[in-house]
């Protein structure tokens, strides 16, 4: 394993034969990551991950040029990759590393949808880094942690001016009564999730600020990432939701996408 800022460049496997330089990114989180779900051995949305993922290394001061190596191990990854999963792939300095799991969501929270719980977490978004998916993410990993420890699925967060922004790992979204679907405006502080751009194309999504208690008044409530897709929510705090065609629709719309990648 080779130390220090200029350390090899390394491209890791998603076993045991990882090795790793030293850089920033293994010291102070000083990285990006994407999180891109296959099917079938295909990757969805692989053009919007890689420029985030872009934004994100530049906003970083990490050479860009980086991505052609992303895409080279993803290529790897769908040779070796299993039907249906997801790949992580976490880029430093001097490192290119991935891994390779199962996708963890199931289908009985697609039918029952998720907890959710406001947070103790503030999103501060004044931060440069709240638009992209650092290596530096403790902070709502423990979050989410905690509230599941209390029976919930994940925490959804406000930001310093009382506003919405997303959960700990994924975009929220409204519906109406009237069927318009609703989503925190970027300026709020939030990750421009790559799911969250594909249903604000797909459907006419309004981007605006949202209060605490918008989502608490709506008929509806479905959170987005790339590994869940579209995911209802079941319950905010006591508030419970019923399900709802306009969700329901997505969300098939969305399977639908994937099955004619």
């Amino acid at each position: 394993m080779s130390a220090g800022r200029g350390g090899d460049k390394a491209l890791a496997r998603g076993d045991a034969r990882q090795q790793l330089a030293l850089d920033d990114g293994f010291s102070f989180g000083i990285g990006a990551f994407e999180t891109i779900a296959f099917y079938g051995r295909r990757p969805v949305l692989l053009d919007a991950h890689l420029c985030r993922l872009r934004a994100a290394l530049e906003a970083l001061g990490i050479s860009p040029e980086r991505c052609p190596s992303v895409r080279d191990v993803l290529r790897e990854v769908a040779q070796q990759a299993l039907d249906d999963g997801v790949a992580k792939v976490m880029v430093s300095e001097t490192n290119v590393v991935w891994q390779f799991r199962e996708n963890h969501y199931t289908e009985q929270q697609r039918r029952d949808g998720l907890r959710l719980v406001f947070g103790s977490l503030t999103r501060n978004e004044t931060s440069p880094l709240v638009r992209h998916k650092t290596l530096a993410c403790a902070e709502s990993i423990l979050e989410r942690r905690r509230v599941q420890t209390l029976g919930f699925d994940d925490s959804l967060l406000l930001n310093s001016k009382g506003e919405v922004c997303e959960t700990t790992s994924s975009n929220v979204f409204l519906v109406t009564s009237t069927g318009r679907i609703k989503t925190p405006a970027l300026c709020c502080g939030l990750l421009p999730g790559t799911l969250r751009t594909w249903v604000i194309g797909r459907r006419l999504a309004e981007e605006c600020r949202l209060s605490a208690e918008d989502l608490l008044e709506a008929s509806a409530l479905f959170v987005t990432n790339a590994v869940m897709g579209v995911m209802p929510v079941a319950s905010l705090e006591s508030q419970l939701y019923a399900s709802n065609r306009t969700v329901d629709a997505l969300s098939r719309e969305y399977r639908v996408y994937i099955d004619t990648l």
